[in-house]
């Protein structure tokens, strides 16, 4: 399993969906990059089904700038028309990213 951090954009506002195994917490990022001197973006999944994360959804909104780390893995699938798809998902951990959207929150509400 390969662990990461990084820091991003929330691309949409992030979605609670109540799945086979319970209710979990799904948002796309945008992870910005420089490549041959060109600004790439990288689109990366983040899923939790963590308590704490579900309860903090509602302040993962489009555009915020978020600092993760996880697990992550690639997603490969077949479409209905037989192209190879891939997907870059994330795993999130608890502890760590309760301390930076709580360091974010609290910048926020200073004056």
């Amino acid at each position: 399993m390969i662990y990461s951090n990084f820091t991003s954009r929330v691309a949409k506002k992030a979605k609670l969906i109540d799945g086979v195994n319970g209710q979990f917490l799904s948002m796309d990022l945008a992870v910005n990059d420089f490549s041959k001197g060109e600004e790439v973006t990288q689109w990366v999944r983040v899923q939790s089904s963590d308590p704490a994360h579900l309860k903090l959804a509602e302040y993962f909104t489009k555009g915020r700038i978020l600092t993760i780390q996880g697990n992550v893995k690639i997603d490969q699938w077949e479409g209905k028309d037989g192209t190879p798809h891939a997907q870059l998902r994330l795993q999130l951990q608890r502890r760590y990213h309760q301390l930076l959207l709580l360091q974010q929150l609290l910048q926020k509400l200073q004056p």
